[in-house]
């Protein structure tokens, strides 16, 4: 993922350049503004988080032209916003990252730790460095953006039901447990009915986020409908799903989601809980039968009232 991957690529640099710091800017599509992705010697909030820059900003012009590490006396003489940006950061050496001849992001290097200037083998490693992680970055966006949800960061459809067939098949050739949670919103469009679809898409975010904190780094979630979402949950009974369903049913029960109206909003979640041991299917039907049990434990929930795991 595109954080960790960014961390790496920090630490690394303050460890074999042994620098005092060193920040990664990435450009985030469509508009290109530089995103602070991650930071090693300080920390990410104490950096800009987002940096708008005009297209035509002498600075970004000179490295973009240069397509080489600039010191940041450099490119303060090259004038821009940027430079006073980089000042801010505390940046000694900014080396672009270039794909295509397109800025893909920045590395901000601070100073060394002992106080000497970078050499001329150490400039032409980093940008050896910068075009190649440029490459990297851009690759790790593109699978990115087919693999994950936009708003919510959650896996897309298409790729949880592949990691769900994966498992499935998986638990079937290991008889290892396999359960799965299908929850979906309550009343989510008199949601976008009373308060507009932005609204709505704010609570799909804060819900998504809760789903995240509290599922465990092996399992999997993604969206799998509108207002419906997917857990994949390998090596968990039933009982235990069923245990990981309700206390989600009951923190999202809890929360109140602020929206521009400042009328806080209050959610809750229907959920349907199907294991494999309780799914009768051979191995080549794939997880459609476990899919199918979640589903109509689901459409139990709503019908028994809402805001309840089946």
């Amino acid at each position: 993922k595109l954080p960790r991957m960014g961390e790496y690529l920090c630490d690394e640099l303050c460890r074999i350049f042994s620098l005092q710091s060193a920040t990664l800017w990435i450009a985030a599509p469509p508009m290109g503004q530089l995103m602070s992705l991650a930071a090693s010697g300080i920390t990410v909030e104490d950096s800009e988080q987002t940096v708008l820059l005009a297209p035509d900003d002498a600075g970004l012009r000179a490295l973009t032209r240069g397509a080489r590490p600039m010191p940041s006396s450099q490119l303060e003489r090259a004038g821009g916003s940027l430079a006073v940006r980089v000042r801010g950061a505390g940046a000694e050496l900014i080396v672009p990252m270039l794909s295509h001849g397109r800025l893909a992001g920045l590395l901000l290097l601070g100073a060394k730790k002992a106080g000497q200037r970078f050499v001329a083998e150490e400039i032409d490693l980093l940008k050896l460095l910068a075009s190649q992680a440029a490459t990297v970055f851009e690759n790790a966006r593109l699978f990115e953006s087919a693999t994950f949800e936009g708003l919510t960061g959650l896996y897309r459809r298409e790729a949880v039901l592949e990691i769900l067939d994966r498992e499935w098949s998986r638990s079937i050739r290991y008889d290892r447990p396999l359960s799965i949670a299908l929850a979906d919103l309550d009343r989510f469009k008199w949601i976008n009915d009373r308060h507009g679809h932005l609204a709505g898409d704010v609570v799909l975010q804060r819900v998504a986020a809760e789903l995240r904190a509290h599922v465990r780094e092996t399992d999997f979630i993604g969206r799998f409908g509108g207002e419906e979402f997917l857990i994949v949950l390998p090596e968990t009974q039933l009982d235990g799903a069923t245990q990981l369903a309700e206390k989600i049913r009951e923190r999202i029960e809890a929360m109140e989601i602020a929206i521009d109206t400042g009328e806080p909003l209050k959610v809750t979640l229907s959920i349907g809980v199907a294991g494999r041991a309780e799914v009768k299917a051979d191995g080549k039907t794939r997880a459609r039968p476990l899919l199918q049990a979640a589903d109509s434990a689901l459409y139990a929930a709503k019908r028994n009232g809402r805001n309840r795991v089946e």
